[in-house]
């Protein structure tokens, strides 16, 4: 049997570390329910929701600050948990408006997929707070992980196709108002 003195600075650390730990551990588990919670990830099993929350670390922003602007490099993706963010455009015709998403919206995904610049702007247009994702640790991830990667597509497809249509529903409201312009 080997004894051995542990001083109290020793124990302090000691027990710091097993806190420590702790708190990520609940920290995790809070941020997985969370994850559950969102439309955008309801296909997930929830392991993978799990494996999801380490990646995911909340980003606060005040009104009018950026989550993104056009042309960065930036290709990590965003799930709003609270507030609105504005997806904004500068067009020869002034900024326009391409999307107002609230909770539960995924944004900056093109780039996680295409990994190309960002062609428009993400600022909140109110407090708010969303979960960032990293692209270069998820990237490495689902490398490992097919499935994983599969599923976290599919959320993509989805946010994709609902934003798609979204256009086309302003597409048809901006060629109504001119058509009747033309009428009158």
């Amino acid at each position: 049997i080997y004894y051995f003195r542990i001083g109290r600075q020793d124990m302090k650390d000691i027990l710091t570390k097993i806190d420590r730990a702790a708190e990520r551990r609940e920290d995790l588990v809070t941020v997985s329910a969370e994850l559950r919670k969102f439309t955008a990830f309801q296909h997930m099993k929830d392991d993978q929701i799990l494996r999801l929350a380490r990646f995911a670390r909340i980003e606060n922003f005040v009104l009018d600050e950026y989550a993104f602007h056009a042309d960065d490099r930036s290709m990590d993706f965003y799930v709003v948990r609270e507030g609105r963010i504005e997806i904004r455009k500068d067009t020869p015709f002034g900024p326009q408006i391409l999307g107002s998403l609230t909770r539960d919206h995924i944004f900056g995904e093109m780039n996680f997929i295409d990994r190309t610049l960002r062609s428009s702007d993400a600022v909140a247009v109110e407090e708010s707070a969303c979960y960032t994702f990293s692209f270069s640790a998820l990237d490495q991830m689902m490398d490992e992980e097919k499935e994983m990667a599969v599923r976290l597509h599919w959320a993509f497809w989805r946010s994709l196709s609902e934003k798609v249509r979204d256009a086309n529903e302003q597409l048809k409201l901006f060629f109504l108002e001119d058509a009747k312009k033309g009428a009158g």
